[in-house]
C-alpha cells in the first residue's frame, strides 16, 4: 500500500528541484480508480468546453464520482496571498501561488501559467485528504507544455506520486512502484489530457 509523509503536495514543480514551463489546468484528484469509460468521460467533458462531469462550468453535476480536489484555476489572477487557488471540490484544499505564478490560457476558461526559469508552482501544503494511503486514486489534468527541456513537474507529492514532461514525454511515479513509466508522446503547443489511476493491482495512465 502507498504509505504517508509530511511533505506538500505541489503543483507546477517540486522544492528545490525542476519546474514547468507552459500552462496547466484541471487538476483533480479522485479517491477511486477511474475506468476507462469514466476517464473517456472527463476527456469529451472537458474537451467540449465544460466541467469533468460534462455540466456548464457553472453548474455542479455529480454523475461522475466527485473529486476531492478540484483545482480549475479560473480565478482572474494570483498575487500571492495565501489560498487564492480556489479548491471547487468543496474540501477545502485551496493552494497559494508561489514566485509569481498567475493564471492565463487554459483549456476550460483560464489556467495556471508557470515558468520554470522563476521556480514557479502552487503550494496546496500537507494536507491529509490528498495521501491516498489504502484508498483507490486517480489523478486528472490537462497539460499544454511550452517545451522546456529537463524534468518538467506537472504535480508532486514527494514520495508518493508525481507526475513530469521530460523532452517532449509524459512519465509518473508512484507508490508502492516508485519508478518513473511512461514515455508517452507529448506535442508542444497542444492541450493533452492525462489521468492515472491506481486501483491496487494495476496503475495506469
Amino acid at each position: 500500500s502507498i504509505t504517508t509523509n509530511t511533505l506538500n503536495n505541489v503543483i507546477g514543480g517540486e522544492y528545490g528541484g525542476w519546474y514547468f514551463d507552459g500552462y496547466i489546468d484541471e487538476v483533480k484528484v479522485f479517491n477511486t480508480a477511474l475506468s476507462e469509460s469514466k476517464i473517456a468521460e472527463i476527456y469529451n467533458s472537458e474537451n467540449s468546453g465544460r466541467n469533468y462531469d460534462a455540466s456548464e462550468r457553472s453548474c455542479n453535476n455529480c454523475s461522475l464520482h466527485p473529486p476531492i480536489a478540484d483545482y480549475r484555476m479560473d480565478e482572474c489572477s494570483w498575487d500571492g496571498t495565501s489560498g487564492e487557488v480556489k479548491d471547487y471540490s468543496g474540501n477545502d484544499l485551496n493552494g497559494t501561488a508561489i514566485n509569481g505564478a498567475n493564471t492565463g490560457e487554459g483549456k476550460l476558461c483560464k489556467g495556471g501559467e508557470f515558468d520554470s526559469s522563476k521556480t514557479q508552482y502552487i503550494d496546496v501544503g500537507d494536507r491529509d485528504e490528498l495521501d491516498p494511503e489504502d484508498r483507490d486514486w486517480s489523478i486528472s489534468v490537462w497539460v499544454k507544455w511550452d517545451g522546456g527541456s529537463g524534468d518538467q513537474i506537472i504535480y508532486n507529492k514527494e514520495s508518493l506520486y508525481e507526475a513530469k514532461i521530460n523532452n517532449g514525454k509524459f512519465y509518473y511515479a508512484w507508490q508502492p512502484y516508485w519508478s518513473w513509466v511512461g514515455g508517452i508522446s507529448v506535442n508542444q503547443g497542444e492541450w493533452t489530457h492525462f489521468v492515472i489511476t491506481y486501483d491496487h493491482h494495476k496503475q495506469r495512465v
